[in-house]
């Protein structure tokens, strides 16, 4: 099941990260039901993987809402307890080990769609990089999964 909250823009400096997002695009929780619209401009869907089953969800909600030509982007973050610079390279590529192995089979399904996708990894606090890859890539959409938190804050 899916939710989309879509809030209007706003002028007021955002004081939080998320709160770029919540007044810039639509976010899409894998746990309440949502309905794409159909549409012929071309949308860029910015999914958030952490290996949990919350972003599979998460992965299989944005396919389900993609339409015709849409793009999905994945954004692996390696956390707030892994910086770069404080990884070893044996770490780093066991992290990189683990995030290739997970995203394999989601890669796979897109590449097989034919569907344009890109990967992006990332190392800091996943809100941060969340916010900062949904500027970069000028995501139309933001989905991630929900881990029965109390929501966004």
């Amino acid at each position: 099941t899916y939710t989309m909250n879509t809030h209007p823009h706003t002028h007021s400096k955002p004081k939080e990260p998320w709160n770029f997002l919540l007044f810039t695009l639509p976010i899409i929780m894998a746990d309440a039901m949502y309905q794409p619209t159909s549409g012929t401009s071309h949308k860029t869907w910015l999914v958030a993987i952490d290996g949990s089953q919350a972003s599979l969800e998460a992965f299989t909600t944005a396919r389900r809402c993609m339409q015709h030509g849409d793009e999905v982007m994945f954004l692996w973050c390696y956390g707030k307890k892994h910086s770069k610079k404080d990884t070893s390279a044996e770490q780093a590529k066991a992290l990189e080990a683990e995030a290739d192995a997970f995203l394999k089979p989601l890669v796979d399904l897109v590449e097989k769609s034919g569907r344009k996708y890109g990967v992006y990894k990332e190392y800091g606090d996943p809100r941060q990089v969340i916010v900062e890859q949904c500027k970069f890539l000028a995501a139309d959409f933001l989905v991630i999964g929900s881990h029965g938190r109390s929501g966004l804050k």
